[in-house]
């Protein structure tokens, strides 16, 4: 997650298109945010396990 971070980072001071990374990075948050709900859950109800 720490490349496509800084690729973004390098690439708004230098103007360029970010897409890339920016989607890049939209991806992994995403997944890491499902991930902590789902242990958080199952860590609340651990009835279901």
């Amino acid at each position: 997650m720490s490349k496509p971070l800084r690729l973004a980072a390098a690439g708004i001071r230098e103007n360029r298109d970010v897409k890339a990374e920016t989607g890049k990075l939209r991806t992994l948050s995403a997944l890491l945010s499902v991930s902590l709900l789902l242990m958080v859950f199952f860590m609340v109800f651990n009835d279901i396990i």
